[in-house]
């Protein structure tokens, strides 16, 4: 059995690996965390006196050694988006307390990239990431994280330097709000310096010959390069879907590039990601980041990259590699 952890809001994204899975005569099951929050989807898992443990789905009820592959793509969505944000922390908390007793009662060799390491701090955080990726031979950028805004803002010796959140959302009033890389000149920084500092990442901005997407899976390379005007300078995924200021194509990547990514995946122990970085003028590659379970939809939309494919064929991989012997 193969086993997809996600919730309904990503049936986009999980719906075609899973019947490309079935197209090939294997049994999948998908988990809807949400489904289960609500109530709607009968879940659960039991420990005998032996500690044998049997995990409950719906109608099914299997021990976790007939997972022989996994797939944990983004089972965090739990709950009405109408609840106040309080009560929404309270009961992730709670969620996720629940959800990984049965994640990690699963191998974690038999997942495409193992819930501790997406939920891990270090390879979540961006100045380690840039630490990681500099050892495995990319270029990064000056980095600065403070909250002190006037000598953040200063340590660049340039006009225009880029901001960003930890994590990219605000909370205001019980309403959610993303801040995307910004650009700050002189003036942006003389009206927010006074405000309520927050330890922002303080970046140099660096001009752009293009910016790339590149999704690994295992060993296989999708890059797709991203050219945007004037408008997205600072930050392509705020109009991502506006054709007239963000492009996406399927350029040529050099093949260093992509070696150096599939080697830094192995290197934490995983087998997706998705990888941006910014082609200087120069054509030199900087490391931006690394999301461990990126978006990668519209790529396959757009530019017909096979992805899922490649999700299947790895998961497949897995099952073979790691097959459960009685």
């Amino acid at each position: 059995m193969i086993l997809i952890a996600s919730h309904t809001e990503e049936t986009a994204v999980t719906q075609p690996v899973a019947d490309l899975l079935r197209a090939q005569g294997e049994t999948v099951l998908v988990y809807e965390a949400d489904k289960v929050a609500s109530g709607k989807v009968r879940a659960g898992i039991k420990l005998d006196h032996n500690a044998r443990v049997t995990l409950i789905y719906g109608d099914n009820e299997f021990s976790s050694d007939d997972i022989e592959a996994a797939w944990y793509r983004r089972p965090n969505v739990f709950g009405p988006e109408e609840l106040n944000e309080v009560l929404l922390i309270y009961l992730d908390r709670q969620r996720k307390a629940c959800q990984d007793s049965l994640w990690y009662s699963i191998p974690p060799e038999r997942w495409l990239n193992a819930p501790e390491k997406l939920e891990s701090t270090a390879y979540q955080d961006k100045l380690l990431q840039l630490r990681l990726a500099h050892k495995y031979g990319f270029a990064t950028p000056q980095t600065v994280i403070s909250n002190n805004w006037e000598e953040a803002y200063n340590s660049f010796g340039k006009d225009e330097v880029v901001i960003k959140l930890p994590n990219g959302r605000l909370y205001v009033d019980q309403s959610v709000h993303f801040l995307l890389s910004t650009i700050i000149d002189r003036r942006k920084h003389n009206k927010l310096k006074h405000t309520i500092p927050f330890p922002g990442i303080w970046q140099e901005y660096i001009s752009k010959r293009r910016e790339w997407r590149i999704t690994v899976v295992g060993d296989k390379v999708f890059p797709a390069a991203i050219y945007t005007s004037k408008k997205a300078r600072a930050d392509w995924r705020k109009h991502q879907f506006d054709k007239r200021t963000v492009r996406f194509r399927a350029d040529h990547l050099p093949v260093e590039v992509g070696g150096k990514c599939v080697a830094m995946l192995k290197g934490m122990g995983v087998r997706f990601g998705a990888f941006d970085f910014i082609e200087g003028k120069d054509g030199i590659f900087i490391f931006l980041e690394v999301n461990l379970n990126g978006q990668y939809q519209w790529l396959v939309d757009d530019l017909n990259l096979p992805i899922p494919e490649a999700i299947v064929k790895e998961l497949l991989k897995i099952k073979t590699d790691y097959k459960f012997i009685p």
